[in-house]
């Protein structure tokens, strides 16, 4: 059992710089009985913070027991769309909160409940904290894992993922070599960070260390080999699961008989027969790992998808993550020291990471976007833009996840906050009018800097009406 003072500090921390709560914030701790060995050292670290909690207790016999009525009520025709309901009484609690503290056991039968909780209603800038099966080592984890340089390198990885046009992972099952092609989505998919700062109007895990995006499905296709963990389970050698996909679904999938993998694959299609699930297989999720505090795998997906170096891929449901694929089942697969091509250029070789090109790329605005037009006007879309300092950042809100990422970095990331500012003052403006009175903006070419922001989407051509260039994600 973890000694009371250590997991004091765990939580001290958790409530000061994940969810950044105070004494004037509402906060909602959702858990069960798993809690139950924590919950004096929480209370502790919240009197320290002279916070109160609003609390919604549910046993884990009663999240099951709504979970069966719930589906019950559902037919054929709607089982795929619909999203499990919650307690009216948690609907109320959820919808005045500031901060959630979602502490609920883990569990694949109680899932659904878990993510019923994420997709209930909050108040559109609420911070919530998303931790199935809270331990003593979760609780060291977050209390051990350096948040500032997770934070640098996701930030940099999800600029990576946003720009590029493809990926590429690359496995091997002994001499056999496996490509999964991956067709991404460029901008208009901004990749997830958690990495332990939850945003306010976001929801993230409190056990930092990962990035992720949710790929075009229609361009996935080809093969995998998870050798990782899967949900409750390390693999070993022998336990090999290859996945092929089609279209963006699994299609096909290989294994020796008695390997948790193809026990998990086998009960999930089975499972998804008997409850009219339709999507258990898509491809929901790419993912990144990049925390070195993790060092061994667990079977928990909570730590596993984490570890620095992996990558991981995810079936079913992307709900929660502002995508539209509904399912009663996220699975995280994961894979050891995978090598991802981001349109052919390394992101990760054999687990290392290969960070250093697209620092440089990032740095030099050297990428590949078409030239920038000549006759018309255009505009700020000010919903993606975040001003911090002497910085804009990109910001994404889908769902009810919110990212943030530099669009550049060093002398280049002032001079695109220069820019902005000074095309705030405009309004809609004729590109021609805007590069003759500032052709640079400190050594950086003007022209360069719009074009930047014309694939980043943050700058809009006005000829085009602007109730359609509003995100998806704000839908």
């Amino acid at each position: 059992m973890l000694d009371e003072p250590t997991a004091v500090a765990a939580f001290d921390l958790i409530l000061r710089d994940c969810v950044d709560a105070d004494e004037n914030d509402v906060l909602l701790l959702v858990f069960d009985e798993s809690f139950a060995p924590y919950r004096a050292a929480f209370d502790r670290a919240m009197s320290k913070r002279r916070i109160i909690a609003n609390e919604f207790f549910l046993p884990r016999q009663s999240q099951l027991r709504w979970l069966r009525a719930q589906r019950d009520r559902r037919t054929s025709s709607d089982s795929e769309q619909s999203v499990i309901g919650l307690p009216i009484p948690m609907k109320q609690a959820l919808s005045v909160c500031d901060v959630v503290l979602n502490f609920l056991g883990s569990g694949a039968d109680t899932g659904p409940m878990r993510r019923a909780v994420l997709y209930g209603p909050r108040p559109d800038d609420a911070r919530f904290a998303h931790e199935p099966g809270l331990t003593d080592e979760s609780l060291i984890l977050i209390s051990k894992s350096d948040v500032n340089s997770i934070f640098i390198e996701s930030e940099l990885i999800a600029w990576a993922l946003g720009q590029a046009r493809q990926a590429t992972l690359i496995t091997w099952l002994g001499k056999v070599k496996h490509e999964l092609h991956i067709g991404m989505n460029e901008w208009d998919n901004v990749p997830l960070m958690s990495a332990g700062r939850i945003l306010g109007g976001s929801w993230g895990n409190l056990t930092p260390g990962e990035t992720f995006c949710c790929p075009d499905l229609s361009q996935i296709y080809g093969s995998v080999v998870i050798d990782g963990s899967v949900p409750g389970s390390v693999l070993g050698p022998g336990d090999e699961l290859v996945l092929e996909f089609e279209e963006g679904r699994l299609i096909k999938w290989e294994g020796a008989a008695d390997s948790p993998g193809l026990r998990l694959i086998k009960k999930t299609c089975e499972d998804a027969r008997h409850n009219h699930d339709g999507n258990w297989n898509v491809f929901a999720e790419l993912g990144i790992g990049l925390n070195p505090a993790i060092t061994e795998l667990t079977g928990s997906s909570l730590f596993d998808e984490k570890a620095r170096g992996t990558v991981h891929v995810a079936l079913g449901d992307n709900l929660a993550f502002g995508h539209p694929i509904h399912s009663q089942v996220h699975h995280d697969l994961v894979v050891r020291k995978p090598t991802l091509k981001l349109d052919q250029q390394l992101l990760i070789e054999h687990g290392e990471m290969c960070l250093d090109a697209f620092k440089v790329k990032r740095q030099s605005l050297s990428l590949d976007h078409p030239p920038l037009p000549r006759g018309v006007s255009v505009f700020l879309r000010t919903d993606r833009l975040y001003e911090q300092g002497d910085s804009h950042l990109l910001r994404s809100k889908r769902g009810k996840r919110v990212t943030l990422i530099r669009m550049a970095s060093g002398v280049t990331n002032y001079a695109i906050h220069l820019l902005i500012k000074e095309l705030e003052t405009y309004g809609d403006v004729a590109i021609e009018e805007f590069l003759d009175e500032h052709p640079h903006f400190l050594d950086v070419p003007t022209e360069r800097i719009l074009a930047l922001l014309l694939h980043y989407r943050v700058l809009a051509i006005s000829s085009v009406p602007r109730e359609h260039l509003r995100d998806t994600e704000e839908a």
